[in-house]
């Protein structure tokens, strides 16, 4: 007899008789939508079930929380689902706004930016004044080398020159503007480049 009671009773009374501390009431209205519950918080979550899960046990957490509050005439489901597309929507702007904060959290400071490119800046005119007061062949083959990338045969058939000497006057001017740098507390990447 409860049992045919429970199926054709309304929502809004087993939401009554769970008031009134009766377990099974609420038992009743957990069968009775869960199942339909679960498949709309899997299309809202894009198909992971564990989210999904985790929507509906806390869209009926909010019914346990708010019984006193909540007014149910006839079904529960609209507020159930309401509330359930409610949280996955919270939940998804919380995850793209903690997704912008690690996002922002990785990228450099304005000032880091400006910084940097004020260093580089200083490093390039640094390097700009020393390359020209080395000896002008020495500067022409280490142009060739550093700006156009090209080997030191490509160098010695550009110029005519020796590949031992290309290599050796190049090395001996990287060698030169690394001391400089260094005599100025700063450091120097690999000038030379793997292309020999």
């Amino acid at each position: 007899m409860a049992g045919s009671q429970d199926s054709s009773s309304a929502d809004g009374q087993l939401l009554d008789r769970y008031r009134s501390g009766e377990m099974a009431a609420f038992e009743t209205l957990l069968r009775r939508h869960e199942a339909a519950l679960l498949r709309y918080a899997e299309a809202l979550s894009g198909g992971d079930r564990n989210s999904a899960e985790d929507l509906v046990q806390e869209t009926f957490l909010r019914l346990v929380r708010r019984k006193a509050q909540v007014q149910i005439n006839g079904s529960a489901a609209p507020w159930l689902f309401r509330v359930c597309r409610n949280l996955a929507f919270d939940r998804a702007k919380m995850e793209v706004r903690e997704r912008q904060r690690r996002e922002k959290a990785a990228r450099p400071a304005p000032w880091q930016e400006a910084s940097a490119v004020a260093e580089q800046k200083d490093l390039h005119g640094f390097l700009e004044a020393e390359l020209r007061r080395l000896e002008p062949k020495t500067q022409d083959l280490l142009r060739r080398k550093m700006v156009q990338g090209a080997t030191y045969k490509e160098i010695a058939d550009q110029t005519g020159l020796k590949s031992s000497y290309v290599a050796w006057a190049i090395r001996r001017g990287i060698q030169t503007l690394s001391e400089r740098l260094q005599a100025r507390g700063m450091g120097l990447e690999s000038l030379e480049g793997g292309n020999q």
